[in-house]
């Protein structure tokens, strides 16, 4: 992306890059209950201008912690971001807490249940561009 003073900015693609790094996961089940962790570390660099590309946070962690009950769920999820460059500045990190939940209706049908950003934290992907407060959704599946 390239920008004027006022931040006018126009999409430029990028030459050149590579991205190393490493992710890893584990997923546990026991009894009722069922965990997820999974972890990303990485260094996306732009080769030509040898930068940290625009909007990469180089590290993120997510973990979901589910207790079932029969056919039904309860789900407690989060995201950690780490800080991303963009233009106009660097974004910091963030983290959001989710909740989630379903009820098996039928053979065929669930209904279920989802609350993201539950302590409405204020935070951006991308400069300029922020994204939604506690928000919610029910759906039939």
């Amino acid at each position: 992306m390239v920008c004027d003073i006022n931040l006018n900015c126009l999409a430029v693609n990028v030459n050149r890059y590579r991205n190393q790094g490493a992710e890893l996961g584990y997923r546990a089940e026991w009894l009722l209950w069922s965990a997820r962790i999974s972890a990303i570390a990485q260094n996306p660099i732009d080769r030509d201008s040898n930068t940290v590309l625009a909007r990469r946070a180089r590290r993120t962690v997510t973990t979901q912690l589910t207790r079932h009950f029969g056919q039904h769920y309860l789900s407690l999820e989060t995201l950690a971001s780490g800080p991303r460059t963009d233009v106009g500045g660097n974004d910091g990190g963030y983290a959001l807490l989710a909740l989630a939940g379903g009820l098996q209706l039928d053979d065929h049908f669930s209904l279920q249940a989802r609350l993201d950003n539950v302590l409405d934290k204020r935070y951006q992907t991308a400069n300029g561009y922020n994204q939604p407060g506690a928000n919610g959704y029910v759906s039939l599946r």
